[in-house]
């Protein structure tokens, strides 16, 4: 993410994404967990595949949002 908000000219953009996207991949793997704590979860394992999934699909729209937001390669030759 570092990489992309220096090499391009949308740095502000990038910035904000990357924000969000860490503050709700954060929520959304940590829900499970307080789901188990205050009973709704019987068991410990049951909060860590969700968490897992959840995690991954935060992280993955994150991510493809920053590659789409870059626009089409441009030629160099």
């Amino acid at each position: 993410m570092i990489t992309i908000t220096v090499r391009g000219g949308k740095r502000l953009r990038v910035w904000a994404i990357g924000v969000v996207a860490t503050t709700v991949a954060y929520y959304a793997i940590m829900m499970p967990f307080y789901v188990w704590s205050v009973g709704g979860l019987e068991y410990y394992a049951a909060a860590v595949g969700p968490s897992i999934a959840l995690g991954l699909a935060t992280t993955s729209i994150g991510v493809l949002t920053v590659i789409r937001l870059r626009g089409p390669r441009r030629d160099t030759s």
